[in-house]
């Protein structure tokens, strides 16, 4: 069963493309550790900050930091994250952006709202759910990174957008119910 085969070693996928392979072992260490899909985690250092974890974003009014571009805790509504200067090693970035990822997966039970919550904010999507079922720009780019990432490795082209990730990471949170 591909589903079983897919979550006993995600390290036996080729990661080849050279924004992620330095981070694979975090990607694996902090997935695995959160239950999802190491990949996936992966796939967002690829479109978040191509693989730069001195990356800077713009929107936050102090900006996102660093390989997943976490919002840091010096931002207002954000406190008790941690810091720019945290935020830039390596590992304290990937460590709290899965923490993120699982909390909005936890939060709304699907990977195609997580990763819109993971962008857009869980607040934002809780308060606009009919905006998470429209088309969605982060949602395509991820879609495009992992089909370049990950295709040989799963057949994309037969999955509407991201459905079969959240069947995938369903199986691996909740084995016993599938």
């Amino acid at each position: 069963m591909i589903i079983n085969h897919v979550y006993k070693d995600a390290t036996a996928f080729v990661w080849g493309s050279p924004e992620i392979t330095p981070w694979k072992s975090l990607s694996v260490k902090y997935g695995d550790l959160h239950k999802l899909d190491p990949r996936i985690v992966g796939t967002i250092i690829s479109i978040e900050s191509n693989g730069d974890p001195g990356a800077r974003g713009k929107y936050a009014p102090v900006g996102e930091v660093g390989l997943m571009q976490v919002v840091p805790g010096e931002n207002p509504g954000f406190e008790g994250r941690p810091s720019v200067s945290e935020l830039l090693v390596p590992e304290k970035n990937v460590s709290e952006g899965t923490k993120i990822l699982k909390g909005d997966f936890d939060a709304l039970k699907d990977m195609r709202r997580a990763l819109m919550a993971y962008n857009w904010g869980l607040g934002n999507v809780l308060a606009n759910p009919e905006a998470v079922d429209t088309p969605s720009e982060y949602i395509s780019r991820f879609s495009q990174a992992w089909k370049r990432l990950w295709d040989d490795d799963l057949p994309w082209e037969a999955w509407p957008e991201v459905e079969k990730i959240v069947e995938l990471s369903w199986a691996r949170l909740y084995p016993a119910e599938i």
